[in-house]
């Protein structure tokens, strides 16, 4: 028991000498600061009033924020009834254009009229600036008929992005076997480009 009395009393005397210059003086572990003489506070002089409002809140207005990055989304194209006779591009076999140009716009495919003889985009991203769809290929194994339809499918996006020229378009798998094509979707609606 002494022993552990000893210990305690060492250990003490130690933390005190550690809080103790030579001199035997405490050694000050905390230091007065006085406010810097080039900050005021604004309650100082009350006829400055603050220029905005604290407790207004953003507007969700872009124009507030243009450093806002817009939000990664995806949606799955919903395929509509169509007798548009635009030509497919000869490349990807893809006609995009825009319907409000940064909310929705359509994809059109051509093949027979017999299912699964005809790529169908299955889902559509955008990160704001480019888009990627991934198409289920048409199935090179069925007999398809030789008649030539045009499908069509919308795409809207929940959060609008912004449209202030060409966006680039990835095509996943609109030929079967993996292959990634790209393709332009112009900026003006009704323009399609092949």
């Amino acid at each position: 028991m002494k022993k552990s009395a000893i210990a305690g009393t060492l250990l003490a005397a130690l933390a005190l000498a550690g809080c103790s210059d030579s001199s035997g003086e405490p050694t000050t572990i905390f230091e007065e600061v006085s406010p810097d003489p080039t900050t005021t506070d604004p309650t100082d002089n009350p006829s400055e009033e603050p220029t905005e409002d604290p407790t207004e809140s953003p507007t969700g207005d872009p124009s507030e924020n243009p450093t806002t990055v817009p939000p990664e989304q995806g949606t799955t194209p919903v395929e509509f009834d169509t007798d548009a006779e635009l030509p497919p591009s000869p490349e990807t076999g893809v006609t995009l254009t825009w319907t409000v140009p940064g909310e929705t716009f359509h994809i059109y495919t051509r093949g027979s009229s017999t299912e699964g003889c005809y790529p169908v985009p299955t889902e559509a991203w955008t990160d704001g600036e480019t888009i990627e769809l991934t198409f289920d290929p048409a199935n090179a194994g069925l007999n398809c008929t030789t008649d030539i339809v045009t499908y069509g499918w919308e795409v809207t996006w929940d959060v609008p992005i912004e449209v202030d020229g060409e966006i680039e378009v990835t095509l996943t798998d609109v030929l079967g076997m993996g292959q990634t094509l790209s393709a332009i979707l112009p900026a003006e609606p009704g323009a399609p480009v092949a």
